[in-house]
């Protein structure tokens, strides 16, 4: 029966935090997401009446009992490590986007199309005035940017 629900969940949505209200790091995931303009569930299994049951089900369906347990497009992601390691590796925005969790006209979606580069430490992204150009400045990383007008 939990897991039946567990899969249900997941399959119903586009991203699935399954949390416990005390956790910071799920707290921390659902914020990053929140940054991106993504829409996602939250799934506090300290408050579900089966909540022990679904981490137990989870457990078994992905090996990882630990909370936040992150899901996105049915696919498990892991945990707040492993979603920011996607986030550094470039890759999370899109799957974000083949979710349907992020529409590609957030302005995330085509920073990351437009210029194509994995930063892993950036310290500011600052768009001007007009809101047509972007610039990336980096402290930790040499890049090379050709500025590209964007509507």
């Amino acid at each position: 029966m939990a897991m039946e629900k567990t899969k249900g969940i997941v399959s119903s949505n586009p991203v699935v935090i399954f949390s416990k209200t005390y956790c910071e790091s799920c707290k921390e995931a659902g914020s990053f997401l929140l940054e991106l303009g993504a829409n996602y569930k939250t799934v506090e299994l300290d408050i579900e009446s089966d909540g022990a049951q679904v981490q137990s089900a989870l457990a078994e369906w992905t090996g990882q009992r630990m909370v936040p347990n992150i899901f996105i497009g049915g696919n498990h992601i892991g945990g707040k490590k492993d979603l920011m390691k996607k986030h550094e590796e470039g890759n999370l925005v899109a799957l974000l986007v083949d979710a349907g969790a992020l529409p590609s006209s957030n302005p995330a979606v085509r920073w990351n199309l437009i210029l194509k580069v994995m930063v892993l430490k950036c310290s500011l992204l600052l768009q001007n005035g007009l809101g047509k150009e972007w610039y990336l400045i980096s402290s930790s990383v040499e890049i090379i940017l050709e500025e590209k007008k964007i509507s």
